[in-house]
């Protein structure tokens, strides 16, 4: 599980890094990927532009996607840093920091909208100690950020601020009236899971809208339920677990469920490979967590390659057994 979570944060810094040149220099490293055996079957916009700054998507399908994957990503890569050895520590906080900096660059409210919702899962689970600390540098990373890229924070304020005029806002209003007639044909089990094809109806910012049409009431509320089980799940296993770190970590896992749960309202989330994926790897990691956070006596534990097995619960389910037992835990230690 620690070198999946690795593994996932790293390829968040990847990608943030890609958007971090995009909105640089303009320049669009994605098309020179070229994965043997595979072949262009279509073509995206991967930059465009919102105010005078581009919008970038680094290798995600679209900006509200790519802002919405890091911001699922930042709690893993910031629970890490805090917990990194100390010849780790620089690598690790610039690896969350990357991935801070380049999720604000797709200039969208829905990734700013996650990473709201993020932090207000962490930042109360801290102590008093780090979230002193947090609130003395976030206002250094927003002057930071606002010396290096003028106008940037100024766009995305404007983007809440004058919310009732944008032209994005109101076709995810009339969004209703025009799923309204589908839902009313068949309001509890929708018209079929993934048959609204976009391309032939309309496009609806809006996976829950979308899928009530799809799967009807019924569907949203086992969706909601997802997410409520990945949540609890994840804040079960905290609870379940002594280790800091682990405890952290499972909040981390949480929050990224969180943010993408807020998100599915202000986009069609699992028509995005990259957001859908991960948020079900995330629900993956939250059992996984749950799981490895219960008594170590049902466990084999392996440390420094010695196998320390338990049998307290073997002899008096299997009296006949006790010998091999003994035998067996001699022979592992």
């Amino acid at each position: 599980m620690d070198v999946l979570i690795g593994r996932l944060v790293a390829m968040g810094v990847f990608l943030a890094v890609l958007g971090i040149l995009q909105f640089s220099i303009g320049l669009n490293i994605a098309g020179y990927i070229h994965i043997p055996g595979l072949r262009v079957n279509g073509t995206l916009d991967l930059i465009s532009a919102r105010s005078i700054f581009r919008r970038i998507t680094g290798t995600a399908s679209h900006p509200i996607e790519f802002g919405v994957v890091l911001a699922m990503l930042l709690p893993l890569a910031i629970s890490r840093a805090f917990a990194a050895p100390a010849k780790l520590k620089v690598r690790r906080w610039l690896a969350a920091a990357s991935i801070g900096v380049a999720l604000p660059m797709s200039v969208s409210r829905s990734a700013i909208l996650a990473i709201a919702v993020v932090a207000l899962f962490i930042i109360p689970s801290w102590d008093r100690r780090r979230r002193l600390a947090t609130f003395k540098v976030m206002p250094l990373f927003l002057v930071g950020m606002r010396l290096a890229i003028p106008g940037l924070l100024g766009t995305i304020t404007s983007l809440f601020t004058g919310i009732s005029n944008d032209p994005s806002t109101k076709g995810r209003t009339e969004d209703y009236a025009a799923a309204a007639k589908y839902i009313a044909v068949h309001p509890l089990f929708g018209r079929g899971f993934r048959t609204f094809i976009p391309s032939l109806y309309r496009f609806l910012d809006n996976q829950y809208l979308m899928t009530i049409v799809d799967a009807g009431l019924i569907g949203l509320v086992l969706l909601l339920l997802v997410f409520l089980v990945g949540i609890f799940t994840a804040r079960g296993a905290r609870r379940r677990n002594e280790d800091p770190f682990y405890k952290d970590l499972a909040q981390a896992a949480a929050a990224g469920i969180g943010a993408a749960m807020v998100s599915f309202a202000t986009f069609d989330a699992l028509s995005f490979p990259m957001c859908g994926g991960l948020l079900f790897l995330l629900l993956g990691l939250a059992g996984a967590m749950w799981r490895l956070s219960g008594q170590p006596d049902d466990r084999i534990e392996k440390n420094d390659h010695e196998f320390h097995v338990s049998a307290t619960t073997a002899p008096a389910a299997l009296p006949a057994a006790q010998p091999l037992a003994d035998q067996m835990i001699g022979a592992a230690h």
